[in-house]
């Protein structure tokens, strides 16, 4: 699906498998959002290599920032 978020794409699922169904900062299984580690805004696309499983409260820590 073109322009698709990453989480409706094959990426987003693998990413999901990948990741355990986890957050990768903190190992919550709740409240998960596919987050870019490198921020679109700053260069990042939507590959999985680039896409991560962070909870709501370590991906709002995380804001746009690179890690």
């Amino acid at each position: 699906m073109p322009g698709a978020a990453p989480h409706r794409t094959r990426s987003g699922r693998s990413c999901g498998a990948r990741d355990q169904g986890r957050c990768v900062r903190c190992g919550a299984e709740e409240d998960l959002q596919f987050d870019h580690i490198i921020p679109v805004a700053k260069g990042g696309g939507n590959a999985m290599d680039n896409i991560q499983i962070l909870c709501a409260d370590c991906n709002r820590q995380k804001s746009d920032s690179i890690v």
